[in-house]
């Protein structure tokens, strides 16, 4: 029972259950980052995949030049024709191709045959080997746990060895203090970078249907302090995950309701998916993309006044010279 507080009846307004009850949280990231990295082709996996060991060493969030979802997003592609093109395949409607609505679940399963008709631009596999060597393993499910500390476990070794080999990691070098072995395949990483694209630019359904769908079960609450005096938490709870993927849909999202994720106006740019300081900013202000606004801008200028000013001084000019002409 909720205990009513002296004089609430005497209150001028009644105090809503939502207000009364709210709490703040806090999202953190706690992956952990490969030892070593390899490049592997197998065409029974799609392609390309990047294997190798795990160590026990987090990332140091403090060194990052650039937020996951910053540079996860503007990590290179090619398309089919082999040029470079950082832009977003559309999502394919499934609702229309049933006749009805689809459940999330439905909607993620049909999102592995969504890879095989969108032509995906190709990623640039040492570029996704630098991410991942420096923010950690996209998904947590990724990695195959090897370090056994019981007896009992120890006798899991040879059935952890047969899932190695279903994940086709047999040729990934195994040091004895090795804890754990992964392995990313490139298709299922360029899937998720074209939906952060997709969610970065405002795509309705990769928003709602693909990357909210991701923090459902992503977040684990790890701590739940309800006085603000405890701990310094201040009454939030924190929330944390150790799958980068999340923790990227979880950035992307409150950037996106922030109005913060834009999209760099020079089609030139390398890096076109950015941060805005302020919400009518429309270039990401590297260098070279602040030297071509400032040619844009020096370009409408004239078209719009300079061009005209100079039409009326040459017209002066000219009639200057034929009242000249006419005197002599």
């Amino acid at each position: 029972m909720v205990k009513t507080e002296a004089g609430a009846k005497t209150s001028s307004r009644r105090m809503k259950f939502s207000e009364s009850y709210k709490i703040a949280a806090l999202a953190t990231y706690h992956g952990i980052l490969p030892k070593t990295t390899g490049i592997y082709e197998d065409a029974s996996l799609g392609g390309q995949y990047i294997a190798g060991t795990v160590s026990r060493k987090r990332p140091d969030q403090t060194k990052w030049d650039l937020l996951p979802h910053v540079d996860f997003a503007n990590l290179p592609t090619h398309n089919s024709t082999g040029a470079f093109d950082l832009s977003a395949i559309a999502i394919r409607d499934f609702s229309e191709q049933f006749g009805r609505p689809l459940d999330l679940a439905t909607q993620k399963i049909l999102l592995e045959e969504y890879r095989k008709p969108a032509q995906l631009h190709r990623l640039e596999v040492k570029a996704v080997e630098r991410f991942l060597s420096t923010y950690g393993l996209l998904y947590e499910d990724a990695r195959i746990d090897l370090a056994k500390d019981t007896e009992s476990e120890k006798r899991l070794i040879q059935m952890e060895r047969r899932r190695m080999k279903t994940a086709d990691v047999t040729d990934v070098p195994i040091q004895n203090d090795d804890f754990a072995i992964f392995r990313e395949t490139i298709d299922k990483i360029a899937t998720a970078q074209n939906l952060l694209r997709l969610a970065w630019k405002g795509d309705p359904d990769a928003l709602n249907v693909h990357i909210k769908t991701e923090l459902d079960s992503g977040f684990e609450i790890v701590a739940f302090d309800v006085r603000p005096d405890i701990a310094g938490r201040k009454g939030e709870a924190l929330l944390q995950t150790d799958d980068l993927w999340a923790f990227i849909c979880y950035l992307v999202l409150l950037d996106h309701v922030h109005d913060r994720t834009g999209f760099c106006a020079n089609p030139e740019c390398v890096a076109p998916y950015y941060l805005k300081r302020r919400r009518t900013q429309v270039i990401c202000e590297a260098g070279p993309c602040t030297a071509w606004a400032q040619r844009q801008y020096a370009l409408k200028w004239w078209n719009t006044v300079g061009s005209k000013r100079r039409k009326r001084k040459q017209n002066q000019i000219a009639k200057h010279k034929t009242t000249a002409t006419k005197k002599k």
